[in-house]
């Protein structure tokens, strides 16, 4: 189904999202139908070369109605556990990312500040980065689901889905 078609029927096809939403986070069941995009590559400038599949080509995914709908489910997923994030103040107060009017530059704020008060106060200052752009693919999974569970009150149901 074209989207501009859903957008039109809006009315009408809301109330069948808002059905198909209420059934998959109150059984605590993902439809895999609903994760599934047709990759399509595309090359990234004309001039490239279009034998290097890796460097020269990006994917670009053409979502189906159907993953419209999984991303909708998505959104209203993170919306719930973000707003059950807020309400009970379970988020680290030194935090910024995932969190409104937080961002990379309020984070570099932050430390700067603080180096510059311990230069103030005559302290050493050591400053320790590292790129953890990819650890979430090192978290083991299972840890990370009973601790949801655990510290954060995240519902078994969904825990266990999710594990």
């Amino acid at each position: 189904m074209p989207i501009c078609l859903v957008k039109q029927h809006l009315e009408t096809v809301a109330s069948i999202l808002t059905a198909i939403v209420n059934v998959s986070l109150s059984s605590g069941v993902f439809p895999a139908e609903l994760s599934k995009a047709v990759l399509t590559p595309v090359l990234k400038k004309p001039s490239l070369d279009r034998n290097l599949l890796k460097s020269n080509y990006r994917l670009v995914s053409n979502l189906p109605f159907v993953m419209c709908v999984g991303k909708l489910i998505e959104k209203v997923v993170s919306t719930h556990v973000s707003n059950y994030i807020n309400v009970y103040e379970l988020s680290d107060p030194y935090q910024s990312a995932y969190k409104v009017s937080h961002s990379t530059e309020t984070a570099l704020t932050y430390v700067q500040n603080d180096i510059l008060r311990a230069i103030d106060n005559q302290r050493a200052v050591l400053l320790l980065m590292l790129d953890l752009s990819a650890a979430f693919d090192t978290v083991d999974h299972g840890i990370l689901l009973e601790w949801l569970a655990g510290d954060f009150g995240i519902g078994a149901k969904l825990v266990q889905d999710l594990h």
